[in-house]
């Protein structure tokens, strides 16, 4: 295989060397040789792309290959400026990308959102490991509800403040089941630890 790999980088068949070598680097992720060649091929793909992002693409897989991931630090996706300027919409559609799916397997649950200070009120459902809300609505027979002013729950999000501290400075209120907002917030991961990840090795 790395023979047919070197060939057809001598002969410029680059995207067909770089699929034989890709099955060679997976077969044996330990195989120095094998990344090395692959590297070779995605950076003449690189220099012939004409599109800016697939020779990022290229180029950052070939260096990948070389020197493994860097890992540097990762952005501050839970900034309290960027938690302020989101709207609920997208509070809610980011949980619902930090939901750790087997934490969440086999649960339903179903919480009304009180928001005092914005006047605003959700519903936010979990089924088959899926975060959905309605907005301007709340859920008869929910399992809690939950009344908080949208500033605490940037603290709280922003893990400036935890929800224990909130219940106990009265700046947030859960009617029903109490459990419920601790269990979702625990089925929730943070993005920023998995930030820096493999994309052409296992």
């Amino acid at each position: 295989m790395l023979e047919a790999g070197r060939k057809a980088l001598r002969e410029g068949q680059y995207r067909w060397g770089a699929e034989v070598m890709k099955h060679l680097v997976f077969a044996e992720p330990q195989n120095q040789a094998a990344k090395n060649l692959l590297a070779d091929l995605l950076e003449q793909m690189g220099y012939q792309a004409e599109n800016g992002p697939w020779r990022n693409f290229y180029l950052t897989g070939a260096k990948e290959l070389r020197d493994g991931v860097t890992k540097g630090a990762p952005p501050n996706t839970t900034s309290p400026d960027l938690l302020a300027n989101m709207p609920m919409e997208l509070i809610f559609g980011y949980m619902g990308i930090q939901l750790d799916a087997q934490k969440a397997a086999g649960k339903v649950m179903t919480l009304n959102w009180v928001l005092p200070d914005v006047k605003q009120r959700y519903a936010l459902f979990l089924e088959h490991s899926v975060l959905n809300f309605w907005e301007d609505y709340q859920a008869k027979g929910a399992d809690a509800t939950i009344t908080v002013d949208r500033a605490v729950l940037n603290q709280i999000l922003g893990k400036k403040l935890k929800v224990e501290e909130a219940i106990q400075q009265g700046k947030l209120a859960i009617s029903g089941d109490s459990g419920k907002l601790r269990e979702l917030l625990g089925m929730l991961v943070d993005l920023n630890e998995s930030f820096w990840f493999n994309i052409v090795t296992p």
